[in-house]
């Protein structure tokens, strides 16, 4: 994407990037023309000042600086990674401070929870439950922000369930504080069913900058930690009787509501959900 384009074969580079374009995949518009630094530093300048929060200037930036390729300390272009990217690392490792916690975080037991579905309505529940999976991660990420005072420049990366962020180091203790009572949450809600398992690691920021070294001990570590996931209850997992009929109940159930909430989700300002004439607030 950030390679320049060659224009007498396929080794010879150009003069100019191509696209230094909006982040508008559907609807590209090339300020000043493609190639042209000067005229989308101009339209930048022209819209920061429209921003007038900081997820609001972070989203500008990512609006233009997103199809800008890096440059290195010498001025070389850094090959796949993002002007955006580059400013973002930068801004949330400032804002650590000396320590950099850095997190990673999944949500465990999804493929189990999403193939669970009935067999009856399995298209609409095999999407309601990934999406109610997506909206779990997106929910504890952004409580963990709030928790640390910064914004989604910290995020390294957010799919599947799982997300990466950059937070200060003296926030250590909230941080395992929260992932263990969102994970007894989870436990109680979907009956050992699904988890958060959380890995992370203290390091300089020189060292998250280079992000090298300890992110295969994080997967690691995340690994182990899912796989004793239910360690010290096992007695609450084979505890009782179990009834296949009254699990297949509530697995219904689940469904159904999953499925409901889907619908509720705002396409318009205000709309309609559950019983008649109730209706829910886009956002509420």
């Amino acid at each position: 994407m950030f390679q320049r384009l060659g224009e007498e074969d396929s080794y010879r580079v150009a003069s100019s990037r191509y696209p230094l374009a909006e982040v508008d995949p559907l609807r590209p518009t090339l300020p000043g023309g493609s190639g042209d630094a000067a005229g989308l530093a101009r339209a930048l300048e022209a819209a920061l000042p429209l921003a007038v929060t900081p997820e609001a200037q972070l989203t500008t930036l990512e609006r233009f600086g997103g199809f800008v390729a890096a440059v290195d300390a010498a001025g070389a272009e850094v090959g796949g990674v993002s002007w955006f990217d580059q400013a973002r690392l930068r801004v949330a490792l400032e804002a650590c401070g000396d320590e950099v916690l850095v997190l990673r975080a999944d949500v465990s037991g999804i493929q189990e929870f999403i193939y669970r579905a009935e067999s009856s309505r399995a298209l609409r529940s095999l999407r309601a439950r990934s999406f109610y999976l997506e909206l779990l991660a997106v929910h504890a990420l952004r409580h963990l922000l709030r928790l640390c005072g910064v914004s989604r420049a910290n995020v390294a990366y957010v799919g599947g369930g799982g997300f990466q962020l950059y937070l200060p180091g003296r926030f250590a203790a909230q941080v395992r504080a929260f992932a263990q009572s969102f994970d007894d949450w989870l436990w109680d809600a979907h009956q050992g069913g699904l988890g958060f398992s959380v890995a992370s690691v203290i390091v300089s920021p020189a060292e998250a900058r280079s992000g090298t070294g300890f992110q295969r001990d994080l997967s690691a570590e995340l690994g182990r930690q899912k796989a004793r996931r239910r360690a010290g209850r096992l007695s609450a997992v084979f505890g009782g009787v179990s009834s296949p009929a009254l699990r297949q109940r509530q697995e219904e159930s689940l469904s159904a509501a999953l499925i409901e909430f889907g619908v509720c989700c705002p396409a318009h300002r205000t709309l309609r959900c559950g019983r008649p004439g109730r209706r829910m607030a886009a956002g509420g």
